[in-house]
């Protein structure tokens, strides 16, 4: 068979695919978004436990970030199974391809599947743990606010927190109070610390931040009125909510492609053009395989004539001569 004939008809095999292409090319557009979900996810834990670590370990019970580091994780794999999904169904757009990689087909609906279960359960875990942020962040740092005036690295997380979050004292600012904090105050003072002092407020009222008084003009004090306390569960609720959100996006994305990928696999037509495009292949290649085998005999045939004459003309022990009385030649016979 030629080449050219060859491969148009394979070109009409791989066009028997050709009504699935849009479904593959659905599952592909769904798997860059679950690239796209996993990659925000994982960038948003990351860049959120960064920022905020360092002001967070000395909140009583704090687990040091673990669970911001679990949710990262899950983005990152979410984001892996992903990438291998475009590949899978972009080379599936083709049937030719298709018969190559359809074993993987079927690994990565199960990777896929596996996928869909994780992000379900990660994400009802952290739903449930932003419910759940004021019973955990409840104690707070009062066991840090003693410790506020002798150790450096305590006083300057409480202070950070309470800059970044704009809060002061675990549930009101009036919590200072009864810390001695700093030796700068009398016991007929009271005194907030200065990164509680509410600038705004202060530059409202044309005056610069009070943050000591006789205890009796306590109203002159411009601290920030919000709790650490109620500011961390409202940031951390909003910080998990948006990671909830982006699992339970690729929790279902993931989901409708293992649906789409599972049903084209197993569509009859899909089975049917694959095995007529192998028996086709198998005929090409044994047509090509004839072809190189006449070919080859013919080579062999045409040595074998070429090496005939000088054989046939060896075994004549005499010389020709020709007849005397016609056309020809005859042996001379010794007498």
């Amino acid at each position: 068979m030629d080449d050219k004939v060859a491969s148009k008809l394979q070109n009409v095999v791989d066009e028997d695919a050709s009504p699935g292409k849009p479904r593959w090319r659905l599952a592909m557009l769904l798997n860059f978004l679950v690239i796209t979900f996993g990659s925000l996810l994982t960038g948003l834990m990351l860049a959120s436990m960064k920022k905020t670590r360092k002001y967070l370990e000395f909140v009583d019970g704090f687990d040091g970030g673990d669970f911001m580091m679990i949710l990262s994780v899950v983005g990152f794999v979410s984001a892996l199974v992903g990438l291998f999904g475009v590949s899978v169904t972009s080379l599936s757009t083709s049937l030719r391809k298709y018969r190559r990689i359809r074993y993987l087909v079927w690994a990565y609906i199960g990777w896929s599947a596996g996928l869909v279960a994780l992000a379900g359960v990660s994400f009802w875990l952290t739903f449930t743990a932003a419910g759940n942020l004021d019973v955990a962040f409840r104690p707070g740092f009062t066991a840090s606010l003693v410790k506020y005036q002798k150790e450096v690295n305590v006083r300057n997380s409480i202070d950070a927190a309470q800059m970044e979050l704009k809060c002061c004292g675990n549930h009101n600012y009036s919590e200072w109070y009864s810390v001695q904090w700093t030796d700068g105050t009398s016991k007929s003072d009271v005194a907030i610390p200065q990164s509680c002092c509410d600038t705004e407020t202060a530059a409202a009222k044309g005056t610069s931040c009070v943050t000591q008084v006789p205890f009796g003009e306590a109203i002159k004090l411009t601290p920030l009125t919000t709790g650490c306390v109620s500011a961390m569960v409202s940031y951390y609720g909003k910080l998990l909510k948006k990671g909830a959100y982006a699992l339970l996006a690729i929790a279902f994305a993931t989901g409708f492609i293992v649906f789409i990928v599972f049903l084209e696999a197993r569509d009859p037509a899909l089975s049917q053009s694959t095995e007529r495009g192998n028996l086709v292949k198998k005929s090409i290649d044994n047509s090509q395989m004839e072809k190189t085998t006449k070919d080859k005999n013919g080579d062999e045939h045409e040595e074998q004539s070429g090496k005939a004459a000088p054989i046939l003309q060896a075994t004549m022990p005499y010389p020709a001569m020709p007849y005397p009385y016609g056309y020809g030649a005859a042996p001379v016979m010794p007498y």
